[in-house]
C-alpha cells in the first residue's frame, strides 16, 4: 500500500501526526532563542607585551621568542601567532574550539608569570580573552573642521547618546590623546645651567597634587593640599624651574616651547 492511499484509508495517524508537528513547532517557536547577533564562543587569548624604546629585533629576542616557548606545551593550542612592532610584542593564542577560555586565560597567565629573565625595560605582560563584540550601529562624523573641534563634537554625541535608556556599550574610535609638548631651546637651558633631567623634574613636580597636613579648630579638622599646575599649555608654561635668591623666577616657557597637540601615530 503506497503512503497517500494509506493517508486516505486511514486519516487518524496522518492526523494525528500533523498536530504533533504543529503543537511542536508552537512550542519551540515560543522558546527558541533569538539574538540580533549570533553567539560566539571566545576561543583566542591575546598576550601584550610592552617594552618602550626596544627595537623590533630585541622585542622579538627579548620578549615574543621567551613567550612562545613557554606556550608551546599547552594542550588544545590551534595556532600561536606574535606581532613585534617598535616597544611591544602581540602574541595570540587560538585554542581549538569547545575548551573552557577562561581555564585556558588562566593556564596562559600562569606560564607567563613564571618568565625568568625579562629585560629590565619591560613592562607589565598583560593576558586577556579576545570575545567577539560586534557593533550593532555606526556612527561617522566627518567635516572640514580641525581636529580639537572634531574631538569635542565626538565627545558630544557619545555624551547624548548615554542619555539614551536602553544604551548599551559605546565606543569611540578614530580620535588621538591629547598631548602636551615642552620642546627646550638647548642655548637657554646651556644659558642657564639646567639639565633635561632637571627641567623634567620640576616640571613633574608642579604637576603632582601634593597634601600639607591638616589645621584642627574648635569645630572642624580641615585639609590642606597643594594643587598641582592645570594641565594646559599656557599654565605650564608659568611652572617655575629655577628661582634666584633675590626673587627672579625663570619659568617653563622662558627657555621652551609648549604646546598642546595630540600624541603621533605611526601609520
Amino acid at each position: 500500500m503506497s503512503l497517500p492511499a494509506f493517508g486516505v484509508r486511514r486519516p487518524v495517524v496522518p492526523n494525528l501526526l500533523l498536530f504533533a508537528l504543529l503543537l511542536g513547532g508552537i512550542f519551540f517557536g515560543a522558546h527558541i532563542r533569538r539574538e540580533f547577533f549570533p553567539q560566539f564562543d571566545p576561543t583566542t587569548v591575546l598576550v601584550s607585551a610592552p617594552y618602550p624604546g626596544a627595537a623590533p629585533d630585541e622585542v622579538e629576542r627579548a620578549l615574543a621568542s621567551k613567550i612562545e616557548d613557554a606556550l608551546r606545551d599547552l594542550r588544545e593550542v590551534k595556532e600561536i601567532t606574535s606581532t613585534v612592532t617598535e616597544g611591544s610584542a602581540l602574541v595570540s593564542i587560538e585554542f581549538e574550539s569547545g575548551k573552557d577560555i577562561d581555564a585556558a586565560t588562566a593556564e596562559v597567565k600562569r606560564e607567563v608569570d613564571a618568565l625568568q629573565d625579562l629585560p629590565d625595560g619591560a613592562e607589565r605582560i598583560i593576558v586577556e580573552k579576545i570575545e567577539a563584540n560586534l557593533p550593532a550601529i555606526i556612527i561617522s562624523l566627518y567635516g572640514d573642521a580641525d581636529e580639537r573641534t572634531m574631538k569635542r563634537a565626538i565627545r558630544k554625541m557619545r555624551d547624548d547618546l548615554r542619555t539614551l535608556p536602553g544604551m548599551g556599550q559605546i565606543v569611540v574610535d578614530g580620535q588621538r590623546t591629547d598631548e602636551i609638548t615642552v620642546e627646550v631651546r638647548p642655548e637657554a637651558a646651556l644659558k642657564h645651567r639646567l639639565s633635561l633631567p632637571a627641567i623634567a623634574d620640576r616640571v613633574r613636580t608642579a604637576m603632582v597634587e601634593t597634601p600639607g597636613g591638616t589645621v584642627r579648630s574648635s569645630t572642624e579638622n580641615l585639609g590642606i593640599r597643594t594643587p598641582g599646575t592645570n594641565e594646559r599649555a599656557a599654565d605650564i608654561a608659568e611652572i617655575v624651574v629655577k628661582a634666584s635668591p633675590d626673587g627672579q623666577v625663570l619659568r617653563l616657557g622662558d627657555i621652551a616651547e609648549v604646546t598642546q597637540g595630540f600624541i603621533d601615530i605611526d601609520l
